[in-house]
């Protein structure tokens, strides 16, 4: 790095002088880098210290040097720092020279600390700047750039707001990297804001700005973050507008489509991506035929489906539980066991074993065909083998043991979701209240209620008010609702004599919850076999 700075002795001695002179008129320069010479690289700063020292001496020159031309002396130093040690140094130089309210000299030495990658580092720098110096353009698009690059998208789109609001427009430099910002963060209404900005100051046909927004990355970015929204028909549509763009589909961008297709249940449409897959060559993609396996599956068509699965030469667990999946969901429960099963023995992926999804999968499949006593059978065995059940497991787990009338085996799932800060969730707490309330454990019901959260998931925990539709979603009865409508009005006057609240320790003693999750497993095998027996 020293070599970088290495310059000329006729370079030397007109900087030292430019030094020397501006310290006549604000601090002798020359006597702060003799104090800290080690803030640049060895020799500059031995070249500048003897330079220095002859100008002491001689004064035969004195001369003042302007504000542009020590700003060009810093500019010219940050250009060959190397190092972060080097920019820090010259940050020092900046700040002690006063140099530091410069917006051009901001901006370069947030470049040099992006490029390091220090964005906080580079932050401060911008902070820091006066007021007056936030209409600087250069300075604005570095920090988007040094925020955008390493990876601050959202930082990135809060600065932009933040220029816009002061006054400042962008630039064709400042639009590509909103643009980049917004295809990452995703969001329709944000996307389209942008979008109007670059109309609205002209920027359609600039190069840099049409060169970003039909970047097939960039579509895959926008595509995937509206699926993953739930926004089906937006994808869809959006995926036209890339056709008619002339923009070609990545196989990512296919993937995304077709698991909305899935989500939509439209084959049609899922055919007709299927084709662009045969067309562009992306047929052997792994996470491509997945994602066709697991559309033909969803609509219904699981010979297909199962014929891709056969034809494929590498499967992974997602090729498997895209298959099991479409048998279960199609009541198909027997084949997708039977494909389960080889999943667990299979020889030829000895590394690929079921997870929490196949086994969910089947469970609530022989759930959903009224073969409760099944389910629970392969979910003790899921137990056994160390799985974690997620919370749609025990929400599956719970409705049959609803439909089953297994009040015990309710309880000690009930001590499993409490240690495993499964309650707060809606889903199993609609299934714990729809268990003990098919179970005729209305009271047991009843406690559940001041531990579930809103349905909005923020805010104070309060209790969920019951109504028919919520009811309906949990497979209660509206004589079951009138029942928790009784229980509701005394709830007041029992809690003024009986102030419960749902702990592990508070689910009738006699559950035997005082085990530790580790012991799950067991109490789980017990009581599920002692329902199987009854």
């Amino acid at each position: 790095s020293s070599n970088n700075l290495d310059v000329n002795g006729s370079i030397f001695e007109s900087l030292t002088f430019m030094l020397h002179a501006y310290s006549q008129r604000f601090i002798s320069i020359s006597s702060l880098f003799h104090k800290s010479y080690l803030l640049f690289p060895l020799n500059l700063s031995r070249s500048i210290s003897i330079h220095t020292h002859k100008t002491h001496t001689t004064k035969s020159h004195q001369t003042f040097v302007t504000h542009d031309e020590l700003r060009e002396f810093f500019d010219h130093i940050l250009q060959q720092c190397n190092t972060v040690q080097q920019c820090k140094h010259v940050h020092t130089q900046v700040v002690v020279t006063g140099m530091y309210r410069s917006a051009f000299l901001a901006a370069q030495l947030v470049s040099v600390y992006a490029r390091f990658g220090l964005v906080i580092h580079a932050r401060k720098v911008f902070d820091e700047i006066p007021f007056e110096g936030l209409s600087n353009m250069l300075l604005w698009n570095s920090i988007l750039r040094a925020s955008v690059s390493n990876g601050y998208y959202e930082e990135g789109l809060k600065l932009y707001d933040k220029m816009r609001k002061l006054g400042v427009w962008a630039d064709g430099f400042t639009l590509p990297l909103v643009i980049k910002a917004c295809a990452v963060m995703g969001g329709l209404n944000l996307c389209k804001n942008v979008h109007s900005h670059v109309l609205q100051m002209g920027f359609q046909n600039h190069l840099h700005v049409v060169n970003e927004l039909p970047n097939p990355v960039t579509w895959t970015s926008l595509l995937s973050s509206h699926a993953r929204c739930g926004q089906n028909e937006e994808t869809v549509e959006l995926f036209g507008v890339m056709r008619m763009r002339g923009i070609g589909a990545t196989a990512e961008v296919l993937a995304v489509v077709l698991s909305v297709c899935a989500d939509m249940v439209a084959v049609g449409r899922g055919k007709v991506i299927h084709g662009y897959v045969i067309k562009g060559g992306f047929e052997n993609y792994l996470f491509v035929k997945n994602a066709l396996i697991y559309m033909y599956g969803k609509c219904g068509d699981v010979k297909y489906a199962q014929n891709l699965f056969l034809e494929m030469e590498t499967k992974n667990l997602v090729s498997w539980n895209a298959l099991i999946t479409s048998h279960a969901e199609s009541g198909l429960c027997d084949e997708a066991f039977a494909i389960f099963s080889q999943l667990e023995t299979s020889d030829d992926c000895p590394m690929i074993r079921p997870n929490v999804i196949s086994w969910s999968a089947v469970i609530d499949g022989f759930a959903s065909k009224g073969q409760g006593e099944e389910s629970l059978k392969l979910f003790r065995q899921m137990q056994l083998a160390k799985v974690m059940a997620t919370c749609v497991t025990i929400s599956s787990v719970l409705s049959i043991c609803a439909e089953l009338a297994a009040l015990n085996l309710g309880r000690e799932i009930h001590g499993h979701v409490v240690r495993a800060l499964m309650d707060s969730n809606i889903l199993v707490g609609n299934g714990l209240i729809n268990m003990y309330t098919k179970c005729g454990s209305f009271e047991e019901a009843h406690l559940v209620d001041p531990c579930t959260p809103s349905r909005t998931g923020s805010g104070p925990m309060r209790k969920i008010l019951l109504a028919p539709k919520d009811l309906n979603f949990v497979g209660y009865t509206y004589k079951n609702f009138e029942a928790i409508k009784g229980l509701h009005k005394s709830f007041d006057l029992k809690r003024s004599t009986s102030p419960k609240r749902l702990s592990t320790n508070s689910i009738h003693s006699d559950s035997a919850l005082d085990y530790s999750t580790d012991d799950m497993d067991t109490k789980l095998c017990a009581s599920s076999e002692d329902t199987m027996s009854q």
